[in-house]
């Protein structure tokens, strides 16, 4: 039964579609859909860490959050972005390119005070700084300190093809990024020497890439640099498309619901809370004190995005809560649900992150051990071509295969080449267990 003033249950469910939907992968719609409640919000929510000595704010963290579906091509990925971001935002949403005079203000028929900002564009960190400030605005329901208003600068960075945002050798778009997950002011000096001030910033990203993408684009120093640890990796481990022929189209109908209920969230104002102090102590404290009770991702690669996982949950609850109704106060369920989900995506983050950091032989090695574990067993000249592809001269195959054969990834059987590992430590899982249910416990 809908909570008063809503049209769904659940917004999260609703933006996914139903179980048969087997076009694009579930857990990729589910983010898409945790991303567009995220941005609705912006900055306009909040759940404060607190002393609670003291009863006062330590820090705020905000519903926003840096999620990258990643995946081989034609994997829905982009797909995936579709209904929330290109249907349902439709009518709260303004491209802060254009100026405000030529703004379409259809997002006041929903009774919002400014609209959801929304950009999907090739830019570099000097134009994304500019259009940031564009969003700036007052929020005087949240009134403000020694007279001045409270300030936020809201911005769903939509990203359809990684490359289009990142560069492996782009410093400034790794720290603007990086600086605005934290939400702290950005003082960007352009190449004119003069500075544009970010306030307040509350970005929300939602990126698209193949796992060759990722790696080619991202910094490498990203993993240090604490923008990769801030960042929810999606990896779904399927080959090409899903299933072309069950696509679900949601109906005009159901997406003005769903534009209904979304602009009801975007309309929240204030303090996310847990149900109950006893809640906090024994239950989330002893979450994050046991390291989700001993469920945290070990590889090496992912320790730092451990450190904020707490803070990861916690953005994720918000949203849950605010999919279901206007109370913003987070309960036991809440939390069951988003740690289900997070612990079921951190299952493949190590994936997504494999041929991160590696050097070339390493990346390539690991490319062809899996291309030839699918395949089951290649000719010679089959697995030549396959290097050749992949290096730069013919001179270097040699190398290649015989460090492949050291390291044990690749064997000569009955004058065929077949893999020597077994069942790969690194390769995916089945894709068919990588149905989520938020039903199941």
């Amino acid at each position: 039964m809908p909570a008063e003033g809503r049209n769904y249950d659940n917004l999260i469910e609703a933006l996914v579609g139903p179980p048969g939907d087997t076009y694009t992968p579930e857990i990729y719609r589910r983010w898409v859909a945790v991303s567009a409640i995220a941005g609705a919000m912006g900055r306009r929510t909040w759940y404060s860490f607190m002393n609670h000595e003291k009863s006062s704010d330590v820090y705020r963290l905000f519903p926003c959050n840096y999620i990258c579906l990643i995946g081989e091509p034609a994997t829905g990925k982009s797909v995936s972005l579709i209904v929330p971001y290109k249907r349902v935002y439709k009518g709260l949403s303004v491209n802060p390119q254009i100026s405000k005079e030529n703004w379409v203000e259809s997002w006041k028929a929903f009774n919002l005070k400014r609209p959801v900002f929304v950009l999907n564009a090739r830019i570099s960190a000097e134009q994304l700084a500019i259009l940031h400030k564009r969003c700036e605005h007052s929020v005087p329901e949240l009134g403000g300190i020694e007279d001045e208003l409270y300030l936020e600068t809201p911005l769903n960075l939509v990203t359809s093809e990684f490359g289009t945002l990142m560069h492996k050798f782009n410093d400034a778009m790794q720290i603007y990024l990086t600086e605005s997950w934290d939400g702290e002011d950005h003082l960007y000096t352009m190449k004119n020497s003069s500075a544009v001030h970010v306030k307040n910033p509350a970005m929300n990203w939602i990126s698209c890439a193949t796992p060759q993408q990722f790696v080619k684009y991202m910094p490498e120093d990203a993993g240090e640099q604490g923008l990769l640890s801030r960042m929810i990796l999606v990896y779904w481990p399927g080959q090409g498309q899903v299933d072309d022929t069950e696509f679900y189209v949601q109906t005009d109908a159901e997406i003005d619901m769903m534009r209904e209920d979304l602009a009801r969230v975007s309309r929240l104002l204030g303090p996310f809370w847990w149900e109950s102090e006893d809640f906090y102590q024994n239950v989330f404290r002893k979450w994050v004190q046991t390291k989700g009770h001993g469920t945290a991702p070990t590889d090496p690669k992912l320790a730092q995005y451990v450190s904020r996982r707490k803070n990861h949950l916690v953005k994720l609850c918000m949203c849950i809560r605010a999919a279901k109704d206007d109370s913003m106060v987070m309960t036991a369920e809440d939390f069951r649900e988003a740690v289900q989900l997070l612990t079921f995506t951190e299952r493949n983050m190590p994936l997504a992150l494999q041929l991160f950091g590696m050097s070339d032989v390493g990346r390539i090695s690991l490319e062809l051990s899996n291309a030839v574990q699918d395949k089951g067993r290649v000719t010679f000249d089959a697995f030549h071509r396959m290097m050749l592809e992949r290096v730069h001269s013919a001179a270097e195959c040699t190398t290649l295969h015989k460090a492949m054969q050291d390291a044990r990834l690749v064997k000569t059987e009955s004058g065929m080449i077949v893999s020597d590992i077994g069942a790969n430590p690194n390769r995916i899982i089945n894709p068919e267990e990588e149905r989520f249910d938020v039903r199941e416990s």
